[in-house]
């Protein structure tokens, strides 16, 4: 298993986007982007609280199908390289390639999700969301349709 992460790591780590041939490495790639945009935003705000951390696990976990072992593995490697990233371009460039329109939108209420578990809306949260949706190329129109979605989820105004 530590070889497989190993294996991962060290692709990811050298840019090596085969999204097109969508090897095995691919869908960990997309795996790893997905969870360093929902862990961006969650720490947007300056602190990421035990609501958000589930959000994302639940996320993530629910998104690709997997079991609570490899969630826990691609949110540790995601953890890795936000810390090593400088833009969200690397991440988001993934997400835009290989999510259709409905996974996008997906994505999206999840990062709303992970915005309002605290119930609030920050204007960091709010400006980085705006950027992420912007760099996965969807309307704005959609990031205000999964915004509103989700706060009638939550029952707030």
């Amino acid at each position: 298993m530590n070889n497989l992460i190993s294996k991962i790591f060290s692709a990811f780590s050298k840019n090596n986007f085969k999204t097109q041939n969508h090897n095995p490495l691919s869908d960990d790639f997309l795996k790893i982007a997905t969870c360093v945009l929902l862990q961006e935003i969650a720490y947007s705000d300056g602190l990421i609280s035990k609501g958000e951390e589930k959000k994302i696990l639940s996320a993530v976990k629910t998104t690709f199908d997997l079991s609570t072992e490899e969630t826990m593995n691609i949110i540790n490697l995601s953890k890795e390289k936000r810390k090593e990233s400088v833009s969200l371009y690397e991440f988001t460039k993934v997400v835009n390639t290989e999510f259709s329109k409905d996974e996008k939108f997906n994505l999206l209420l999840n990062l709303w999700r992970i915005i309002y578990a605290d119930k609030t809306l920050d204007k960091y949260e709010d400006n980085l969301i705006k950027k992420i949706g912007a760099l996965i190329n969807v309307e704005h129109k959609d990031i205000i349709s999964a915004k509103l979605t989700v706060k009638n989820e939550l029952s707030l105004k």
